[in-house]
């Protein structure tokens, strides 16, 4: 995965490394496919999704909301 549509700017490498930070984390888990690689999100994952970054991606939605009104 290289482009996230929601993210104006951005570089494949960097988009690569996150990716690889979080499976390296365990948080998940890549299946490498003859033509894609998918992504499994873990139990670990979910949790911390559940604790935090759900929290993290409503505040920064907010802000882009109103900086679009």
């Amino acid at each position: 995965m290289t482009k996230i549509s929601e993210i104006k700017q951005q570089r494949p490498d960097r988009i690569s490394l996150i990716l690889n930070k979080l499976e390296q984390n365990g948080y998940i888990r890549s299946i490498d496919t003859p033509n894609a690689k998918f992504y499994l999100i873990t139990d670990k994952g979910f949790d911390a999704y559940l604790k935090w970054i759900k929290d993290f991606l409503t505040f920064v939605r907010s802000i882009y909301n109103e900086d679009t009104n």
